[in-house]
């Protein structure tokens, strides 16, 4: 699940080594958007009900008509393969993004390899696009890697492509791999922290000699001309403990951190709106208007799955939604009448901070991340500014703000 991409997942409820609640939480991560359907047992349907308003598409309760269970997924599996439009372009509204963007901008003229860190599901991918199409080499391929499927034999041949012998008429046919797909484009190596050792010695080298062979042919040298971008969780101090320092020197030449979704309050509407287009056009079904209590809890929520559990969440109200317009019950089923959950704000004080920290980033958005600008419009001094970005966990384009931020 790390390392191939799957249109569906079909489990039991119960595994031989475990659960399907805790096989579909642990490996959301990986599968992103796969929808996820399971059977069930009568017994399990308390289960079933949990994991389909934490995400899952659905369920089937035990005995099921395999024929109605097939066409369900040939069903699914055809609308998430027809053509969609293009993803959108990251939301830059809010400071954190603003700044970001700004700081892309003035890298995309260099050559520079780019490292991009960020919790998991904020972004890291979009924004490697994003970097690709404002550089000049946006007309040339932006290639995809997920490092964790560079193991075992056939890793060389997914980096470096092969070249195969015919016996019949001595004839050799060339497979590309992706570091020849890219050409003079981008690679992008996702979660370079998987990266096995071997395929780390063999990469420097390829970085340090600008070239590299097909398997199978080591008289033939291709030039290796591509910008690199990688991912990771891990900022690139954590990750030389985990992989070669000198394959993390190469790759984070320059090292941004993409925020999280919680510290983007500004851009959450406009984030729903287009994930909500492109879930739409994936399931087949017509674009819902939102309503606006939904709009404002979203804000107030803290997206620990960031980007992968506002999509998670929207497929949902998409698929078991109540109506026409998608309701806060539809986003957050955990907080229906009835239920034991709690919602996300509670105590007064909390809900003033909230306020507060949404007033903060708007403000900061509206002064192009300034800090001495926005404490004049909020009527405070810039230390007073700071100190209160500080308490209430707000950061300035990935690094905690200070009042000598702007000198």
């Amino acid at each position: 699940m790390r390392s191939l991409p799957f249109d569906l997942v079909v489990s039991e409820g119960t595994l031989p080594d475990g659960d399907g609640e805790s096989l579909f939480r642990e490996s959301l991560p990986y599968l992103k958007s796969a929808p996820f359907i399971f059977t069930v047992a009568q017994a399990q349907l308390d289960q079933a009900v949990r994991v389909t308003k934490a995400g899952a598409l659905d369920y089937v309760a035990k005995p099921y008509d395999a024929p109605v269970l097939a066409q369900r997924i040939r069903e699914i599996v055809e609308a998430r393969r027809a053509p969609k439009a293009a993803a959108p372009e990251p939301r830059m509204r809010s400071a954190a993004m603003l700044a970001l963007g700004e700081r892309l901008t003035r890298l995309a003229s260099t050559n520079v390899s780019l490292l991009l860190v960020g919790e998991t599901g904020s972004g890291k991918r979009q924004i490697g696009r994003t970097f690709h199409q404002l550089s000049a080499r946006n007309r040339e391929p932006f290639i995809e890697i997920r490092c964790g499927a560079l193991a075992g034999a056939d890793a060389d041949r997914i980096l470096f492509g092969e070249t195969l012998a015919r016996q019949e008429h001595g004839e050799r046919t060339s497979i590309s791999g992706a570091l020849e797909k890219a050409g003079a484009g981008t690679l992008f190596l996702h979660h370079i922290e998987e990266m096995p050792p071997a395929v780390q010695t063999k990469l420097i080298q390829v970085i340090d000699e600008k070239k590299f062979h097909r398997v199978g042919d080591f008289a033939n040298d291709i030039p290796f001309g591509a910008r690199l971008i990688s991912s990771s969780d891990l900022a690139s101090a954590e990750l030389k403990k985990k992989i070669s320092p000198d394959l993390v020197y190469r790759l984070a030449v320059v090292e941004l951190r993409t925020p999280p979704l919680r510290n983007r309050q500004e851009d959450i509407e406009l984030l729903i709106h287009d994930l909500l287009r492109e879930c739409a056009a994936e399931l087949g079904v017509d674009l819902p208007q939102v309503d606006s209590e939904a709009v404002s809890a979203a804000r107030l929520h803290n997206w620990p799955g960031n980007l992968h559990e506002l999509r998670s969440r929207l497929l949902r109200a998409l698929t078991l939604g109540s109506g026409k317009k998608i309701v806060t019950a539809d986003m957050f089923p955990e907080f229906e009448a009835g239920e034991d959950a709690k919602p996300a704000i509670v105590h007064l004080d909390e809900a003033r901070a909230a306020a507060e920290r949404e007033q903060i980033l708007r403000t900061l958005a509206a002064s192009s991340g300034r800090i001495g600008e926005a404490a004049s419009r909020l009527g405070i001094s810039r230390v007073t500014l700071w100190t209160k970005m500080k308490r209430l966990g707000l950061h300035q384009g990935g690094e905690e703000a200070s009042p000598a931020a702007e000198q």
